[in-house]
């Protein structure tokens, strides 16, 4: 007599936790953007004599670079060079920039001379 009480009470119980999960779901994901815009403003403020400027973008969720994202953020970061003319141009991503590196020779690879005797008057 009590099973199918039992029965209906279970998905009872996951639907409201998930309810609850998802709502607060949201609130994280505005408490986020909301520091994330705070610490791009500090940015700002410290690297303007480099003249640097960090924006945030909401991309829409068509336009995400990735398939599963809920919802998708974009950091811009710009150089500003008031002596050439140029407002705007936009630094390479760091997939670019960490292709352009070229790194030192490793130590193992490096020829390893003995010390030449000195001669001491």
């Amino acid at each position: 007599m009590w099973c199918p009480l039992i029965l209906l009470l279970v998905p009872t119980g996951l639907s409201f936790w998930t309810s609850k999960r998802r709502s607060t779901l949201i609130v994280k994901i505005k408490e986020f953007e909301s520091r994330l815009k705070k610490t791009l403003y500090e940015f700002n403020t410290n690297d303007c004599n480099h003249h640097i400027n960090w924006s945030l973008e909401r991309v829409p969720i068509e336009q995400a670079p990735c398939r599963s994202a809920r919802f998708c953020l974009m950091i811009h970061v710009t150089e500003l060079d008031p002596e050439m003319g140029i407002y705007g141009e936009e630094l390479p991503t760091y997939q670019v920039a960490t292709n352009n590196i070229i790194l030192p020779p490793s130590y193992e690879l490096a020829l390893i001379r003995e010390p030449e005797p000195a001669v001491i008057l």
